[in-house]
């Protein structure tokens, strides 16, 4: 029985693909419009695809890893094929491939790279130290880039929407979890800077212990007996320094009155 040939066995690892036999999955950027596109896809119908397009083969056909965006725009330029670079990557090899393309060549923002690699890690059950080595980043790189998720999905959109980045986000992050939607509308609301944010923070927390200050002397307050030992005391002291003070204490009608005469001068 003769054994059946694949795209693998004909095609050199470099060579001329058609576009037609290229299939993009997992892609990234597959949001992308065709008008977004134009300006790559000009450059391509002038000078051609400067850069294979990173492929592996899938039954006969080729899954684009890397180059979905330059395919789209070789499309649109009217190109019926394209120079690719066939690897064979494990499903896992490709996602790392592609997210490492994004992340070095044309980085988003830190909350969508940080939801990608935490998907990494839980859909190819992939430690921090493997994913910084598969996307040649530093494991503390990773960390404090994973460090966002602590955010609720939420939260990290209601941020990339406002403009704020993940500067912001490790202050607020920093901070009690009941806090935290109140700095991210603040921060939003009044434009601060991650050097603003921090000053209303520490500002905030300033206040904050004033009125736990204030809140605990009127507690003490409150206590009937407290307060008028507090005055009989301070009355007591003006006298043994010569000053000519008096006091009344009536109580009627469920009311305590309390004067207190002393001398202007």
């Amino acid at each position: 029985m003769k054994k059946q040939s694949t795209v693998t066995e004909t095609f050199p690892q470099l060579c001329e693909l058609p576009l037609d036999k290229l299939l993009s999955r997992n892609n990234f950027r597959s949001c992308l419009s065709d008008k977004q596109l134009y300006p790559l896809a000009k450059s391509i119908s002038q000078l051609g695809v400067l850069e294979p397009i990173t492929v592996r083969p899938c039954g006969d056909y080729f899954e684009i890893v890397c180059g979905a965006r330059r395919a789209k725009a070789a499309r649109l330029a009217g190109l019926r094929s394209v120079p690719c670079q066939i690897s064979y990557l494990s499903d896992s090899g490709a996602f790392a491939a592609l997210l490492s393309s994004f992340i070095h060549y044309s980085p988003p923002d830190s909350f969508t790279i940080a939801e990608l690699i935490g998907r990494f890690c839980t859909e190819y059950r992939r430690t921090e130290q493997q994913a910084s080595i598969l996307l040649g980043l530093p494991r503390s790189t990773v960390s404090e880039i994973l460090d966002l998720l602590r955010l609720t999905k939420e939260q990290r959109q209601e941020m990339s929407a406002g403009g704020l980045d993940e500067r912001h986000a490790y202050i607020i992050l920093k901070q009690p979890i009941a806090n935290r939607q109140h700095l991210i509308e603040i921060s939003i609301q009044k434009h601060f800077s991650p050097e603003e944010l921090e000053r209303y923070i520490i500002e905030s927390a300033e206040e904050e212990k004033k009125l736990r200050s204030y809140r605990r002397r009127a507690r003490a307050l409150s206590d009937r007996h407290l307060f008028f030992n507090t005055i009989e005391k301070a009355v007591k002291i003006m006298r043994l320094t010569g000053v000519d003070i008096s006091t009344e204490r009536i109580s009627r009608d469920g009311f305590t009155e309390y004067t207190i005469r002393l001398p202007d001068k």
